[in-house]
């Protein structure tokens, strides 16, 4: 329904076309009676009941005398009018449909502005507000997840509140506290693993290697590519373990307990070394074994300190026992030489008699001459020292021991200029000296060389850190090298040891050694040796520098110590040194590159172009020694420098290497062990230089 037309009062014609025509609509009103057209008359009297009629008027009707003002279609609605009781008439109101469709499209056009206005006015801050409240939030959170994937740990700011978006930010946050937290316990216990003094390893629960930690790699010689994968069986069955450890390790492992004790594996190099390791296992929460934890300390050097020690209270024990024993054996040999001599005074006519008290005269002056040589070991007292130039000793003593031993051997000296003073006893050093040089003629019995050196040393800290019982300070350094049989690595540890010895049953007394060791603990010295089978031996005496002496030296620190930045090759089985070797070559600005063997030196020279000198030792495993190495380099490569190092000295190596002008050259400029900072600065660069 369109509307309704209410007539309060009774109105003109003329007033209800006023009224109709604010309507905006043409109409008609129709009394009974009236004349329009037939056909529309039939038409409105059709149309008198519905209340919307559309009438199209045609053209061809011809009528004239039309109801409304203009021809089209029209919506139509009619109502009866009663008219002053003269009858009724039809109202007739129509609106054309151009009219409506007009009016339709300008609400249309209306509602579009208003909707695009409102659009313009109202989408922005929808959106505004839809980010403020929603997408910015999210996208907070989701930058905060990538950041977190790339290990940035990034809280997710300004997103508060207790609706879903704020508990999912504190959810994350927390999560971020949580992660980082615990990454930073990882760091650290990352960190703590990677740069522990001690070794670690990880294994899983069938003991095969997950993991080893940069000191393993150090301490073995062995890179992890090297070693994990492996199983640590393999340490185990290589370590000297007694079957009854290894059982007890087995029974510990496989019932998930711990298990301490030592062993001693092999380095890569195929040196043995001291660990001290602990197993344990590594639980989950449910109590499963997931790895095994091990932690290993290498203990060689406190191992090799305890022997040092040892050895240190086992000569001073046997040197109170010896001493008290020769003191009270003197006596008994001074009333058995007293009494002889009563009998030989009272019996001068009976020669058999007085034949037979000579005999028993020169064995209690044998035994004399033992017991005083066991009261020298013995003694701690410093009675009869002297301020001593050892040089000028050394060569009043040459003919002494020219003499002393046979002429297949040849004795050569080398004694350094500006040598310092010693404060000593000049017949300990006289008999040191000779029974030193006894012992080397008994290890030659086909001849060979025997060389006294003289040199003034500086041990230091590195020094004394591989031998305790030395102290760091200025010595001078007595040499005594032969080229003969050489000794074991056990003889090595008993040789000055009282009445040890390797010569043959009635050859010796085995007190040599020891009254030279004796010598040397009296004096505030150090005496260290250097052998191997079939190579020959090297003592090195060293005797404390004079106390308040005036001898006019070179100050060595204000000296300026040569440096350089070339490429130096180490090579050297023993660890320690090469380590101190390697630490006072970059000390003095040189790169360095190690090896510990001549094998792998030659290796890792063809793998390396930069290398300027190889700095070798001597005597080293694997059949490849410094000489075989140095002539190995130098035909890999001519213009390779060589300097070698050896404990034996220079003279004696020219004479067993000098069959070769190019070894005995190297023999020639020999380094000699052990050396400090300053003379492996001057040896170096005078072998780069030349």
């Amino acid at each position: 329904m369109i509307g309704r037309v209410i007539a309060a009062k009774e109105i003109s014609a003329r007033e209800l076309t006023s009224t109709v025509a604010h309507l905006g609509v043409e109409f008609s009103i129709y009394l009974s009676g009236s004349h329009p057209t037939n056909q529309l008359e039939r038409l409105y009297l059709e149309v008198e009941q519905p209340p919307l009629v559309m009438l199209e008027e045609s053209h061809k009707s011809g009528h004239t005398n039309h109801p409304l003002s203009s021809r089209g279609r029209y919506l139509l609605g009619t109502a009866h009018l009663p008219i002053n009781n003269k009858g009724s008439g039809v109202l007739i109101v129509g609106l054309q449909q151009a009219l409506i469709e007009q009016q339709i499209l300008d609400f249309r056009y209306s509602a579009l502005i208003v909707l695009l206005i409102t659009a313009l006015f109202i989408t922005p801050l929808a959106i505004y507000l839809m980010n403020r409240g929603l997408l910015h939030p999210l996208k907070r959170l989701t930058d905060g997840v990538h950041k977190l994937r790339k290990g940035e740990y990034i809280k997710v700011e300004g997103t508060k509140g207790d609706d879903e978006l704020g508990e999912l930010a504190t959810s994350f946050n927390n999560m971020v506290d949580e992660l980082k937290r615990r990454e930073d316990q990882l760091r650290t216990l990352s960190m703590a693993t990677e740069q522990s003094p001690v070794s670690v390893l990880i294994s899983t629960p069938d003991c095969f290697i997950e993991y080893v930690n940069p000191q393993f790699e150090k301490t073995s010689g062995f890179i992890a590519n090297e070693i994990v994968g492996h199983s640590m069986k393999f340490f185990f069955q290589q370590s000297k373990l007694a079957p009854d450890q290894i059982k007890e390790l087995k029974e510990a492992v496989a019932a998930g307990n711990g298990w301490f004790g030592e062993f001693s594996p092999c380095k890569k190099s195929g040196e043995r070394y001291s660990l001290r390791i602990s197993i344990s296992p590594i639980k989950l929460a449910d109590g499963t074994i997931s790895h095994h934890l091990y932690i290993a300390e290498d203990i060689t050097e406190q191992k090799r300190g305890e022997e040092i020690l040892r050895s240190s209270q086992k000569m001073d024990a046997i040197g109170q026992l010896t001493g008290g024993i020769a003191h009270d054996f003197n006596n008994i040999l001074g009333i058995i030489m007293g009494n002889l001599e009563l009998l030989k005074m009272g019996l001068k006519n009976q020669p058999k008699e007085l034949n037979r008290i000579e005999r028993a005269l020169t064995s209690t002056q044998r035994g004399a001459q033992l017991t005083r040589k066991l009261l020298g070991f013995s003694r701690q007292d410093h009675r009869g020292q002297e301020l001593t130039q050892i040089n000028q000793f050394i060569e009043g003593m040459h003919e002494l021991i020219a003499k002393s031993i046979t002429a297949i051997i040849r004795v050569e000296t080398q004694l350094a200029d500006d040598l310092w003073s010693v404060e000593i006893d000049p017949g300990d050093l006289e008999d040191a000296i000779l029974n030193l040089s006894l012992n080397a003629r008994d290890a030659m019995p086909k001849g060979g060389l025997l060389v006294i050196e003289t040199a003034n040393k500086h041990l230091d800290a590195n020094y004394v850190k591989l031998h305790p019982n030395a102290h760091e300070g200025d010595y001078v350094m007595v040499s005594v090298s032969d080229t003969g049989m050489g000794m074991s690595a056990e003889a090595r540890k008993k040789i000055f040891d009282p009445f040890f010895t390797t010569k043959q049953l009635g050859k010796g007394t085995g007190l040599g050694l020891s009254m030279v060791y004796g010598f040397v603990q009296r004096s505030g010295g150090h005496i260290q040796l250097y052998s191997e089978e079939g190579k020959g031996s090297t003592f090195h005496i060293y005797l404390p520098r004079a106390l308040g002496e005036h001898d006019e030296q070179i100050d060595e620190e204000q000296t300026e110590i040569p440096r350089g930045d070339e490429t130096i090759l180490i090579v050297d089985d023993e660890e320690t040194l090469s380590e101190i070797a390697e630490s006072y070559l970059q000390q003095l600005g040189y790169r360095t590159q190690v090896a510990s063997n001549g094998k792998e030196a030659l290796n890792m020279l063809a793998e390396t172009e930069n290398i300027d000198l190889i700095f070798s030792d001597v005597v080293m495993p694997g059949g490849i020694d410094g000489y075989h190495l140095a002539f190995a380099a130098v035909k890999q490569r001519p213009t390779i420098r060589v300097l070698l190092t050896s404990g034996f000295t220079s003279k004696r190596e020219e004479f067993t290497n000098g069959e070769q002008k190019i070894y005995l050259k190297l023999a020639a400029n020999l380094l000699g062990k052990p050396y400090n900072l300053r003379e492996l600065a001057l040896a170096v660069r005078q072998a780069l230089d030349e």
